[in-house]
């Protein structure tokens, strides 16, 4: 449970992670940390380590008075409590700190959360508000290619004239010769857990969907990843913010998906062909001889 009486470690905790900035915190420890650094392609690095036997904070946390009155409120959902955060500008890192720390939620069912379960939740709860929200738009009219690298990640965010889809693609330039993970869903969402691209479908779907929110459109999208042998391991949220930058610049457009295609050729290292190859919602597109025969008439452009 989030709150057990005279957990003194688990209180400090929550003050810590309910605070907008750092806080100054002596700690004592059981053991020596170990010092060593612990990579992973999933979760940001992580340094050294051990057993806390005490944590005492030395100043005043900073909390934001709506982090406070969400923290305070035992009767308000876990989905709300994060909703309404977001909505007040609270970044989803640190709304993800508290649901980990178990501060979301009605009273008796707060719990610790482990911190990449804790990503994704926020990430595929915030994506799903949004979806909700565009799905009834009109689409976009033409092809829009946006494209971002960093930390050797590259992100290209293929959004063509459609009712919503998503196809995320990513791609290791190294290790296994299958080095692509791949998942997908329709303008239905998505129901089960995207356990092949795992965090990075959550995030970068969230900050495509915040985009078509924000221009009041939908449309498909095929989101590719590609990851070169410099990379720098720094978890999701690598993905996470080169999606978003990717989303700030000037768009390549085109009028058709051929078009695009060939401009997306330009752009990616690895073949588009092995990509369409794996694609589930390129398959859709195939087999409608128009689109308006499979998505909703409503909503088309």
């Amino acid at each position: 449970k989030a709150k057990e009486p005279g957990h003194r470690l688990l209180e400090t905790t929550q003050e810590l992670v309910m605070s907008s900035k750092p806080v100054d915190t002596e700690m004592s420890f059981i053991k020596r940390p170990k010092l060593e650094l612990v990579f992973s392609p999933r979760v940001p690095p992580a340094g050294p380590s051990g057993v806390i036997k005490q944590a005492r904070l030395t100043e005043n946390p900073k909390v934001p008075q709506v982090v406070d009155k969400v923290v305070s409120d035992i009767d308000l959902k876990a989905i709300n409590g994060i909703i309404k955060l977001y909505d007040d500008k609270i970044n989803q890192r640190h709304i993800t700190r508290l649901l980990s720390a178990g501060l979301f939620g009605v009273k008796k069912n707060r719990k610790l959360v482990p911190t990449t379960w804790s990503i994704t939740a926020v990430d595929d709860i915030l994506g799903k508000r949004y979806w909700k929200r565009i799905i009834h738009n009109q689409w976009i009219n033409k092809v829009k290619i946006f494209h971002y690298k960093a930390l050797g990640n590259l992100v290209v965010i293929f959004l063509y004239p459609s009712a919503w889809m998503f196809e995320a693609f990513e791609y290791w330039f190294f290790g296994s010769s299958d080095a692509m993970a791949v998942d997908w869903e329709t303008w239905r969402g998505r129901k089960t857990y995207a356990k092949d691209v795992a965090g990075a479908y959550y995030c970068t779907r969230l900050e495509v969907l915040e985009y078509l929110d924000m221009i009041q459109r939908q449309a498909g999208c095929f989101l590719f990843m590609e990851v070169d042998k410099e990379w720098i391991p720094c978890g999701v949220w690598r993905f996470r913010e080169i999606a978003k930058e990717a989303l700030k610049q000037q768009p390549i457009l085109a009028d058709t998906l051929e078009d695009g295609f060939l401009e997306l050729r330009k752009i990616i290292r690895y073949p588009l062909e092995k990509y369409l190859e794996r694609s589930n919602t390129y398959k859709i597109l195939r087999k409608q001889e128009t689109l308006e025969q499979f998505f909703p008439k409503d909503v088309q452009g």
